[in-house]
């Protein structure tokens, strides 16, 4: 915990050191630290050995990451690092790297980016990309998906959304906002979203992730 508390802390102070004009300076110095702390860590995380166990399994001769019926984004990041030779710790640096990239998109959108680090940081660092590294890279996706939804560009929602359930299948929970996500908000809108959410839902619980999670948590 001293570990955590200390990097929280140490952001709160360089917040407080920085001035405005030098915020973005301490911003990027941040988002580099954040990345190599969060992926650089060994053995840390609730679902370690989960993960770990499925970075051996994609080195068995005769793996396909396009066998898996869902979430073929994930089972084809990781064969791609072991066919490389990559150590496991490569997977979780990769993840936060692409986590930070996505989350930066809504950063730039804020007045202080450093504040935005650190209310990130307790519960998406930590009990995210230091944990669930799947969950992890569709957050990130999903983020840029939201911000497509506020800009009502309806495809590129939708396309962020489908890249990010290639990761989490959960992802596609904010699949019923696409019909409100331009022209104005009706009654047959909204009906429409509720007729698209019954089908996710009873897809994302009859998936694996969700069968595992009952039975682990």
């Amino acid at each position: 915990m001293l570990a955590y508390s200390s990097v929280w802390f140490g952001i709160l102070f360089l917040r407080g050191l920085s001035k405005v004009p030098s915020r973005t300076g301490t911003y990027i110095f941040l988002r580099m630290l954040l990345n190599l702390y969060a992926g650089m860590r060994w053995d840390v995380g609730c679902d370690w050995i989960n993960y770990l166990g499925h970075f051996y399994a994609v080195g068995e001769p005769g793996f396909s990451p396009w066998d898996r019926s869902i979430e073929q984004g994930w089972w084809l990041l990781m064969d791609t690092v072991e066919s490389l030779g990559l150590p496991y710790y490569m997977l979780n640096l990769i993840v936060a790297v692409l986590f930070f990239l996505c989350i930066h998109r809504m950063a730039r959108l804020q007045d202080d980016r450093v504040t935005f680090l650190i209310v990130l940081f307790p519960m998406l660092l930590l009990g995210i990309v230091m944990a669930a590294v799947r969950q992890a890279v569709a957050i990130g996706f999903v983020t840029i998906a939201l911000l497509a939804f506020i800009d009502r560009t309806p495809l590129k929602m939708a396309f962020w959304l489908a890249v990010a359930s290639m990761f989490h299948i959960s992802a596609l929970i904010f699949a019923p906002l696409l019909p409100v996500s331009w022209g104005k908000l009706t009654r047959g809108r909204v009906f429409f979203g509720l007729l698209i959410a019954a089908p996710i839902a009873a897809l994302v619980i009859s998936s694996e992730s969700a069968d595992h999670a009952n039975n682990v948590y």
